[in-house]
């Protein structure tokens, strides 16, 4: 797949306009799902480079790839790897599409919208296996079940997937309160919190990693100060954030996908064994003054929850969990965001688990 034929499908992408059903006439190297594969990824890479897009600036919600950098794990795995900073606006389904990166971290279904349009995106790893998300209201709102939702002003932000411009999540904890995406008021809200203080929204989504620490600061016990629909709290779950791949490069750089993998999962296992020492590394890439060492270190602990489920172990870190995945995908398409012909298959490649065994 050359680029500039997919410079045209991230026009289409960046528009919202290109027509559904993805494309599979590579040779295999992407989107290859339940391809058995007869192949040793087990040796040390020979200076690859690798253009690795963090779907937002360098904070602790990265922070096992932090440490992976930090401590030379990239390097012990023979990579020469760049670090890509996001932003507010970065779509990193964009830039696996045309190229201009080789990996990326990514929502799930962020992209898989993006392959069913055609882009040549795989999905490779599960970073979290818990829903990052959560719809935080101050205490005064007496927001506190899904049903308290109706009339409330709902803050919204950008998101890939949407059901009327609201994220699945929030979609999923109406429904079960028999309610409908018109029965709240959507407000668009900064990816602050200063919009749910001063009263311009009820309720936010709150990302875990990073609100928790500026609700804290702002004199907000997190949980018991403020009020929390943690969507897993009610059986709602959607995969969420993970490793993707530019099907051009993963075809030609197994090799490669698979040492960051690694590299990737020794970063992850070294901040759970140390999490002070992964704040410092995390603090490392933060503009000076911008954030503080307790900041960090309450984003780095609830970070470090969002990795495992109960009972999962260290070696099953970034694995793929199927259940989840097809769980994830049939919710999709119930509402009609992912195609009926959409074939997980196509978009998650399942042949590289073999290198996320014991480190």
């Amino acid at each position: 797949m050359k680029r500039l034929h997919w410079a045209v499908v991230v026009v289409l992408l960046s528009l919202g306009l290109a027509a559904c059903g993805s494309s599979s006439d590579d040779d295999g190297g992407g989107g290859s799902g339940t391809t058995a594969r007869a192949e040793d990824l087990s040796g040390r890479c020979t200076g690859e480079k690798v253009k690795f897009q963090l779907s937002f600036f360098p904070n602790a919600q990265f922070a096992g790839w932090l440490v992976a950098d930090r401590q030379g794990f990239f390097a012990e795995e023979g990579l020469d790897v760049e670090l890509v900073p996001g932003g507010p606006q970065t779509q990193v389904e964009l830039a696996l599409a045309d190229g201009s990166v080789d990996v990326g971290l990514i929502d799930f279904t962020a992209g898989a919208t993006a392959r069913q349009r055609g882009a040549p995106i795989t999905y490779v790893a599960q970073v979290y296996h818990r829903n990052s998300v959560a719809y935080v209201s101050l205490k005064r709102s007496g927001i506190e079940r899904p049903e308290d939702l109706e009339g409330r002003k709902l803050g919204v932000q950008r998101v890939s997937a949407s059901i009327d411009g609201l994220n699945p999540l929030v979609v999923l904890l109406l429904q079960r309160a028999g309610l409908g995406t018109d029965a709240v008021e959507k407000v668009p809200v900064g990816f602050g919190i200063e919009d749910l203080l001063a009263g311009k929204a009820d309720v936010i989504p709150a990302r875990v990693f990073f609100h928790i620490a500026q609700l804290e600061s702002a004199g907000y016990d997190y949980p018991d100060g403020v009020n929390v629909l943690n969507p897993d709290d009610f059986g709602i779950d959607l995969v969420d954030h993970g490793v993707a791949v530019n099907d051009d490069y993963l075809a030609d750089n197994r090799q490669a996908v698979a040492c960051l993998l690694r590299a990737g999962k020794k970063g992850w296992e070294a901040a759970v064994a140390d999490p002070d020492a992964a704040v410092r590394d995390v603090m490392a890439f933060l503009p000076k003054g911008s954030s503080n060492a307790r900041d960090q270190a309450i984003d780095v602990a609830e970070t470090l929850k969002l990795i495992k489920r109960d009972g999962m172990s260290d070696a099953e870190l970034m694995r793929l969990d199927m259940d989840a995945i097809d769980a994830t995908v049939d919710t999709m398409k119930r509402f009609r965001l992912f195609d009926e012909e959409f074939d997980t298959g196509d978009y998650v490649d399942t042949t590289l688990w073999g290198v996320l065994g014991e480190s």
